[in-house]
């Protein structure tokens, strides 16, 4: 295997599992795969040295454990699915121990990789990918720092719970890539030829449009189904219109706007009242509940995760996952990789153990309000959350934007 690849991969689909790789012997990879069908290796080691009769031995490192690349577009589109490692152990000898280029999904789980000494290698590196999932995996064992994972040319990665340590202490991206952190305590994210940057946290998302009914503090909330990458958005673009006769119901329609009726005139707009700098701000509050019937709590952290995007979160800096956001630049716009929000919507996104963003509207005075608006799921790789209104903690109105 000193020339080339040991297992060399095309127009296929391919499963290795229960496999155990012994010695590395320089070379492309130990499995190399091109505008194949679908790559899964699962429950598998990948170790750079062996012992045969006997002897140990110990070769040169292989240029990556694994390489998966499609050159041709057409196949791309057709055929790739998805590239999957779960399980999978590797040792330092290899420059990567995943080395991805042009694949449109990735999705990694339980990896657990020393990475390479020398030159300028990296855990993973991930070159035009359009997404990929990275989690509950552990990157380390080197003396010298090295980058855990690598993303370049339009790639974007969302990292989920990874242990970095023993050198291999940050991540890396170039300026036109994107890595997205929940759950990674210390997780460092460089830009390549730049300096650190924070890592926004967002996947898919809701985006409301609440607009809400009289009184005390009616609440629009969506309510998101646990999925592997929750995407919602229901989106707030709430009209007040007075109303002379007071009712005691609220009325609801499958998107709301909130109207009063103690001044005439005065009207409510969660989009264009949207503060970035102050929570509560006027009558509008943003925060999150943990379910339905749980408390509503204000989110602290507020800040730009995107250019154009300002949000409210619980993190400093308004870093996203559990959020709510505006797109300030005046038209839609598309960020995280699949989200496409118009100027008119705000974001709601859900949190990853179930937690409901929410929009608060809390009624200045007594009175009759009406509620005008409009839900809709802005992710387009799929939505998966309902929109949840609550009026004095009661629900009366649930609109699935599943699609």
């Amino acid at each position: 295997m000193r020339d080339d690849s040991l297992f060399i991969l095309g127009n296929t689909d391919a499963l290795f599992e229960n496999d155990q790789f012994d010695g590395s012997g320089g070379g492309r990879a130990i499995i190399y795969a091109k505008d194949f069908g679908g790559l899964t290796v699962r429950n598998s080691t990948f170790i750079d040295y062996a012992n045969f009769r006997n002897l140990f031995t110990k070769y040169l490192p292989v240029q990556a454990w694994i390489k998966a690349e499609t050159q041709d577009s057409t196949t791309q589109a057709r055929t790739v699915r998805v590239l999957r490692l779960e399980d999978v152990r590797m040792d330092e000898g290899a420059f990567y121990g995943l080395h991805v280029i042009g694949v449109n999904h990735v999705k990694i789980s339980g990896l657990t990789i020393n990475v390479y000494a020398g030159g300028t290698g990296a855990g993973v590196l991930l070159d035009n990918v359009k997404y990929a999932e990275v989690k509950q995996s552990v990157f380390g064992l080197r003396p010298n720092p090295r980058a855990a994972i690598r993303v370049i040319n339009n790639t974007t990665a969302v990292v989920t719970a990874l242990i970095l340590g023993d050198g291999t202490t940050y991540m890396e991206r170039d300026s036109s890539s994107n890595i997205i952190t929940n759950y990674c305590p210390g997780c460092e994210v460089r830009t390549i030829g730049g300096s650190p940057t924070a890592t926004p946290t967002v996947t898919p998302s809701p985006t409301p449009t609440p607009t809400i009914t009289p009184t005390p503090t009616p609440t629009v909330t969506p309510t998101p189904r646990p999925s592997p990458s929750p995407t919602l958005t229901p989106m707030p673009t709430p009209t007040v219109t007075p109303s002379p006769s007071p009712s005691p119901t609220p009325t609801i329609s499958p998107t709301p706007t909130v109207t009063p009726t103690p001044t005439a005139g005065s009207s409510f707009n969660a989009v264009n009242d949207f503060s970035a700098t102050s929570n509560p701000s006027g009558a509008w509050s943003y925060g999150y509940k943990a379910t339905s019937s749980s408390a509503f709590t204000r989110y602290t952290g507020n800040g730009q995760p995107w250019a154009g995007i300002s949000s409210w979160s619980l993190y400093d800096g308004g870093k996203p996952y559990l959020m709510v956001a505006k797109n300030t630049t005046g038209s839609t716009t598309t960020y995280g990789g699949s989200i496409v929000q118009p100027a008119d919507l705000l974001n709601l996104h859900p949190g990853p153990g179930g937690e409901q963003s929410t929009v608060r509207w809390t009624a200045p005075s007594a009175g009759t309000y009406q509620i005008k608006g409009r839900f809709q799921g802005i992710d387009t790789v799929g939505t998966t959350t309902n929109v949840l209104i609550l009026y004095k903690g009661v629900q009366v109105g649930l609109f699935p934007l599943g699609h």
